[in-house]
C-alpha cells in the first residue's frame, strides 16, 4: 500500500493540467491538506506539497512553463499560495478574500506569471514577484460571482459569470462582456487554447469563441 507521501488520502477538491498537457496538479481537503503534481502520461508523482493551516485546496493551477504551482486554500481568508513546482518550496503566500474563491489561473503569456482569482464578488489580479494584488475593475457591470478563469497568450484574462456572461479583462479592466450562455445559466468552466476560448455552462452546452474578438463559433 502506498503511504500518504505518494498519494492523496482525502477528498480531492481541485485539479488542473499544464498548458502543454504534460503535468497535472491536484489538491485535497482535510487536516493534512496537500498538493500533488503528476506526470500526465504515466501518472507518476512528481512532487508533494504540504500546505500548513489549510482545511482544503479549493483551486490550483500550473504556470505556462510548469515552474510554479498556485493554489487557494480553504481557510477563512482563502490564502493564495505559489510554490516551486520542482521542490515544493513556497514563493508567495497572502490573504485572498473572506468571500469564497472558486478558481485560480496563470496567464498563458510566455515569461509572465500573473495570476487571476475569481469568486464571490471577487476578481483579482496578482503579481507574486512584486507582492501585488489588484482588484478587477468591472465598470458598470455588477461584480457578482465569477466562477472560473483562463488566459490567452497576449495577457488577456477571461472569466465565467453567474448569469451566462463571459468577461474579458485587460490590465485588470473589464474591456468586453458577452452573453455566452443562456441567462441565469452560470459559466462553470472555461479554457483557452490556440486563439479559441471554450466555455461550459449550466445550460448543458459547451461553446467556442475566437479570440480576441469573442466571435461565437460552435456549440455542443
Amino acid at each position: 500500500m502506498k503511504n500518504d507521501q505518494d498519494n492523496h488520502n482525502d477528498d480531492i477538491e481541485s485539479i488542473s493540467i499544464s498548458a502543454d498537457r504534460t503535468t497535472c496538479v491536484s489538491g485535497q481537503r482535510g487536516p493534512a491538506a496537500a498538493i500533488f503534481t503528476w506526470d500526465a502520461k504515466t501518472g507518476e508523482k512528481k512532487t508533494r506539497i504540504k500546505v500548513a493551516g489549510s482545511k482544503a485546496i479549493v483551486a490550483c493551477a500550473l504556470s505556462n512553463d510548469g515552474k510554479y504551482v498556485a493554489a487557494v486554500d480553504g481557510s477563512v481568508d482563502h490564502k493564495v499560495h505559489v510554490f516551486d513546482a520542482s521542490n515544493g518550496s513556497q514563493k508567495f503566500s497572502q490573504n485572498g478574500d473572506q468571500n469564497d474563491i472558486y478558481d485560480i489561473s496563470f496567464t498563458n503569456q510566455p515569461g509572465e506569471y500573473t495570476l487571476c482569482t475569481t469568486g464571490k464578488r471577487h476578481v483579482c489580479f496578482w503579481n507574486f514577484a512584486k507582492n501585488e494584488k489588484k482588484k478587477g475593475l468591472s465598470g458598470k457591470n455588477p461584480l457578482g460571482i465569477h466562477l472560473c478563469s483562463t488566459w490567452d497568450a497576449d495577457g488577456c484574462a477571461f472569466t465565467g459569470f453567474q448569469d451566462g456572461k463571459i468577461f474579458m479583462w485587460k490590465d485588470r479592466q473589464a474591456c468586453k462582456v458577452i452573453q455566452a450562455h443562456k441567462e441565469r445559466s452560470a459559466v462553470d468552466s472555461i479554457r483557452w487554447v490556440d486563439n479559441c476560448l471554450y466555455s461550459g455552462g449550466r445550460d448543458g452546452c459547451v461553446k467556442t469563441f475566437s479570440t480576441p474578438e469573442l466571435t461565437p463559433g460552435k456549440s455542443f
